[in-house]
């Protein structure tokens, strides 16, 4: 197999444009000394090179690179996709985090184990060409000549010759670089312990080829991008700025915010030490919040206390570094009506300042978002704020399918549950879920189990009681849903407690309607230091936890089977996962816990996606084609249909992404079911018209 990299150099990607027009390419091989070529030159180079069955291509972010061939000639998309689809095509940038995540160094230095960071002294969350020189080449020197590296286009359409040497020669350093970064991977990668090249368990491709196909399926959505509709983005903003306003009048006679609109962080910062048992008047400032400067002598906030006035006390929440933290979470976990509402406000100027300007870009253009195709778990993010997007507030249902077009939601219906079922099955033979979930074909019977037993009833009854309205028994689904999603991870029951006092749930109040929830609160459970905790809701999520332990006896075992690995009381265990073979180090038990189940599963989702992808760009008998994805959430993949046959196109997804996923979970029943609408609702679900087709979805209507 002969490696030949290659790398354009493009117009700057902007707004609404993520593969730009072409301005050069260069490319260097084993037997290829590095050269420029012009865009004609460039695509029919990289045409013959796909059509080589003998030649693996090699880029850095080369998706990248193949999306704006793609843009350019739309007769590379199949291409591309059958190079991917052999294991022809290297990048340096997921080969190095697969390989770091092996050693439990993701985006760390390798020699120090802090932040990794790039030849500016800037931290870094990628692994840019520059870092992977210097990681397997020692070379320190991959961007000396980047005089030009944000103004090719400056250059457009001049012949070489009449280029500046730094121009000329830093297209050719890239192509270098990256060839030379794959050799000393690909030699790296076969000693026994790196896992990267080794197949992806049974199966017929790679780590590093696995990783590659969901990038570049990634990177296609964020090509096509996503709308969002004016008017609607319009009224988030003013029921946001009308919030901000109706709020400033209360928080002002608080002392959290002055008359000019600023935050007075002292007196937040004296309210929510408060919050959290602190009564003591700080030695150091002795209750004034002020010291003189060391250097000026003028008054400055008090360093000991953040110049709250008080003694800062171990259970207080603190920053990086050792001050008081007031961020909008330590203020949601205070306990603190005042604060909590006030947490409110941070979230609404959060929304005006972050969200809004990201959704108001896509009334215009499409929003295009960077991809990141592993983090440590196994599973994917973005750059920026798809993934974030926070529920309610009609943030969602801003994005908008485009004219003639449907979203379509395919989401795995509590998927990490599935994994976490076949992951016991696989390890010890046995799995109380797995068997539940079989049984009823379907995942979410888990919570109804789980809450029946708890009040001693069976499934069908306690189904009957939820349809018919019972408080009591929604209540213990609540608790049941809370449990399998919060203990399978290692989350304990202070922290459960905490997880869902932000989404509204109250244990106490869930057990017995009657019970003042932070009647009495702790800040200190069984020796270690906590928010302030209404003690009764601690009691009942921790009898909850004996309970689920009863209910799925296995999980005793994958707890002992993760407090058994090596290092994982110091932080530095390694999992190579089972069914997978996907190794990621740096464990402790709670990640270690969670690591298993939560990568088996991005792995599926990713088969899926590349499968879903495939058929949709590729396969011109498939009711996919035509359709694009567009985001790939977690467990859902969201796409644009042609709306004529959005029926067909959405049931052929859900069937891929279901197939796809039970090559990884062979043993347990997975299901997911499509849902169609003209916007992205998180709720959205599958409604029929009168004829039984699929139909857009809507607040309020019916299957």
């Amino acid at each position: 197999m002969e490696f030949i990299a290659f790398d354009l150099e493009t117009h700057q990607f902007q707004p609404g444009l993520l593969a730009p027009p072409i301005v050069c390419g260069s490319y260097c091989g084993e037997a290829l000394a590095p050269e420029l070529a012009t865009p004609a030159e460039i695509k029919a180079l990289v045409r013959g090179w796909l059509l080589n069955p003998d030649v693996t291509l090699v880029g850095a972010n080369i998706a990248y690179d193949f999306g704006c061939l793609c843009a350019a000639d739309a007769s590379f998309i199949p291409l591309v996709f059958d190079a991917y689809e052999q294991g022809h095509v290297w990048d340096v940038q997921i080969f190095a985090a697969l390989h770091m995540n092996e050693r439990g160094l993701l985006f760390k230095d390798p020699k120090t184990g802090g932040p990794l960071k790039g030849p500016s002294g800037k931290q870094s969350k990628r692994y840019s060409l520059e870092i992977v020189s210097q990681l397997y080449l020692d070379r320190h020197n991959a961007k000396e000549n980047d005089e030009y590296r944000l103004r090719y286009a400056e250059l457009e359409g001049k012949p070489f010759s009449e280029w500046p040497a730094s121009a000329v020669q830093y297209p050719k350093d890239d192509a270098k670089n990256t060839l030379d970064v794959a050799l000393a991977q690909y030699s790296l990668a076969q000693e026994p312990d790196v896992m990267v090249l080794k197949p992806v368990g049974e199966f017929g491709w790679n780590h590093l080829t696995h990783q590659c196909r969901a990038a570049w399926c990634m990177h296609l959505g964020s090509i096509y991008g996503m709308r969002t509709d004016g008017a609607a983005v319009a009224e988030v903003r003013k029921n946001v700025e009308a919030r901000l306003r109706d709020s400033r009048e209360v928080y002002v006679a608080h002392g959290f915010i002055r008359e000019d609109g600023t935050k007075d962080g002292p007196t937040l910062k004296r309210a929510v030490m408060r919050a959290y048992g602190a009564t003591e008047t700080c030695k150091t400032c002795q209750g004034a919040g002020k010291v003189p400067s060391e250097k000026t002598g003028k008054p400055v906030n008090c360093p000991a206390c953040s110049g709250a006035g008080l003694e800062l006390t171990p259970h207080v929440p603190k920053t990086a570094t050792g001050g008081v933290c007031a961020d909008r979470d330590s203020l949601s976990e205070s306990g603190d009506p005042v604060l909590e509402g006030f947490a409110q406000i941070s979230e609404a100027e959060k929304l005006n300042g972050t969200y809004l300007p990201f959704l108001e870009r896509g009334t215009s253009l499409p929003i295009n978002v960077q991809s990141n195709v592993l983090v440590a778990t196994g599973r994917a993010s973005y750059d920026g704020l798809l993934q974030l997007l926070p529920r309610g507030h009609g943030i969602r249902e801003t994005f908008v399918a485009r004219p003639g077009r449907v979203y379509c939601s395919v989401d795995y219906a509590a998927l990490e549950l599935c994994t976490l079922a076949q992951v016991n099955y696989t390890l010890f033979g046995h799995s109380a879920m797995r068997d539940a979930i079989n049984e009823k074909e379907d995942p979410g019977a888990l919570h109804t189990l789980f809450a029946a037993k708890m009040l001693n009833t069976d499934a069908d009854d306690f189904t009957k009681r939820v349809k018919a309205g019972d408080k009591q028994a929604k209540n213990y689904r609540q608790m049941a849903k809370a449990a399998n999603f919060g203990f399978p991870g290692g989350m304990g029951p202070v922290k459960l407690v905490l997880a869902k006092r932000k989404e509204g749930l109250s244990f106490c109040k869930a057990y017995d309607p009657d019970a003042q929830c932070g009647a009495h609160k702790v800040v200190e459970w069984k020796g270690l230091s906590c928010a302030p905790t209404c003690q009764r809701c601690i009691e009942v999520a921790t009898e909850l936890r004996a309970q689920w332990f009863a209910q799925w006896p296995e999980m005793e075992t994958y707890f002992e089977w993760v407090n058994d690995l090596p290092g994982v009381d110091v932080q530095c265990a390694t999992i190579i996962s089972p069914i997978t073979n996907f190794v990621r180090g740096g464990l402790g038990f709670s990640d270690g816990a969670n690591h298993s189940f939560q990568s088996l599963a991005g792995f599926g989702a990713k088969h899926a996606l590349w499968q879903v992808s495939k058929a949709c760009y590729t396969d011109r008998a498939s009711p996919l084609w035509g359709s694009r994805p567009m985001a790939f959430v977690h467990d859902e993949i969201l796409a644009e249909l042609p709306e004529g046959r959005a029926h067909d196109a959405a049931y052929e997804m859900a069937k891929v992404m279901v197939k796809s996923m039970r090559e990884f979970v062979p043993d347990v029943y997975v299901k997911a079911e499509p849902a169609i609408a003209r916007r992205w609702y998180k709720d959205m679900e599958a409604a029929f018209d009168l004829h039984g087709k699929l139909t857009t979805w809507e607040p309020g209507v019916k299957k």
